[in-house]
Parts: structure tokens; C-alpha cells; sequence
């Protein structure tokens, strides 16, 4: 809701993860699925509406871009500009497209980012308040990559929040010793506790400081 009102979101394509890996051919595609974290970000932003109001927001890894949409309407009312980004082609076509769905007029600005070279891209000039992403933790190669982008996007006095599932040990610890590298001050809760069933997994939210 915004101050009582629903959202609506009129249209987000997705394909199913099955469908993308099926197509992907060597292109990362998990973009084009809508992850539990990212409503999971979406509540956690909408519950501390006062903490971005007025204030600039990027968010990486838009993907689909549900979250970023959704938070872009939802806190309009209070000042708020949001930013999307994504990398993949397809991903990012997809993105612009239910954007456009989506507004009518002043839409959020969509663009491209690649992690590997976030101070050669289009936004490289740019600084955030805030920085956020959801099921961003996949792959622990590209962690230092995902720190790196969000140190230089990120005001000296910024606050970066990432939420993601544990799909991996090993990434969730390259994760903290690269952002401790970079001289981050982390901290940790969790959302959603791990359920005795496999079907509810454990849901984590990292606030991360320059220090």
C-alpha cells in the first residue's frame, strides 16, 4: 500500500526458471524468474518507508523487475527516485519492457550494468543512498565483483541492504570476507527463519555501512 493505497502492478513477464536454462545457451538467465528474496525486500523497504523517503535508490539485479517496480510506485508519494540495473540482454530487455507496462509516465530509469566494469558504465558517475538487491549470492566467483559495485554506487554516508538465500556456504562466506575487505561494517538478521521442512528456507538481510 502507499498511505493506504494499493499498488497496482499492471504486468511483469517472467519465463520459468525451467524454460530459461532450457533457452539460456551460455547467457545467465536467472533474471527472468521472480525469487522468494525479492518480495522478502519489497516488505522489508515498504516497513521502513520512512527510512528512504526522499532519498535516491539503485537497485541491482533487477531482473523482471518486480521489486524495483513496485517500490518505485510505492514510494513515489514520499520523494523517493528509484534506479534499475541489469546486465543480460534478454534480462534486460525483459526489464524495460514491463517498466514501459507499468508507467505510463515518469518511469524509473532502467540500465545497464555490468558488475565487472561498474565504473565504465552509464551510471559510473552516479552515487546512491541506498543500494539494494535480492538472490544476488549464486556464484562466488562474482562476489567481489557484486562488493566492488556497490562500494563505488554507494554514498560514503549511503546503506547498502542485500537479502538472499543460502545457496551455498562457500558464497555466503566469500560474500562477508569481501565486503570486510572493503572495509564494510556488516550486519545480519534473518527474515524468514529456516523452517523444518525444506520448503521454507532460512531468508537472510545484510545492512551493510562504509565504516
Amino acid at each position: 500500500t502507499v498511505r493506504g493505497e494499493a499498488v497496482e502492478i499492471d504486468h511483469i513477464q517472467t519465463l520459468s526458471f525451467v524454460d530459461a536454462i532450457a533457452l539460456a545457451n551460455g547467457d545467465d538467465f536467472t533474471g527472468l524468474k521472480v525469487w522468494t528474496e525479492g518480495d522478502h525486500l519489497k516488505k522489508y523497504v515498504e516497513d521502513h518507508e520512512e527510512t528512504f523517503a526522499g532519498a535516491s535508490v539503485l537497485e541491482l539485479g533487477s531482473g523482471a523487475g518486480l521489486v524495483g517496480i513496485s517500490l518505485a510506485k510505492f514510494l513515489a508519494p514520499v520523494g523517493t527516485r528509484v534506479t534499475l540495473s541489469d546486465y543480460s540482454g534478454e534480462v534486460l530487455r525483459l526489464l524495460e519492457k514491463n517498466v514501459a507496462a507499468n508507467f505510463k509516465e515518469q518511469a524509473p530509469p532502467v540500465h545497464s550494468l555490468d558488475w565487472a566494469i561498474s565504473n565504465e558504465s552509464e551510471l559510473a558517475a552516479h552515487s546512491y543512498d541506498f543500494v539494494i538487491g535480492s538472490a544476488l549470492l549464486y556464484d562466488a566467483e562474482v562476489v567481489p565483483q557484486l562488493i566492488a559495485t556497490i562500494k563505488h554506487f554507494l554514498k560514503p554516508t549511503g546503506t547498502s541492504y542485500m537479502v538472499w538465500v543460502t545457496r551455498g556456504k562457500e558464497v555466503d562466506a566469500a560474500f562477508f570476507e569481501a565486503a570486510k575487505s572493503a572495509s564494510f561494517k556488516i550486519t545480519t538478521s534473518e527474515l524468514q527463519e529456516e523452517g523444518e521442512d525444506e520448503e521454507q528456507e532460512g531468508v537472510h538481510l545484510c545492512v551493510l555501512n562504509l565504516e
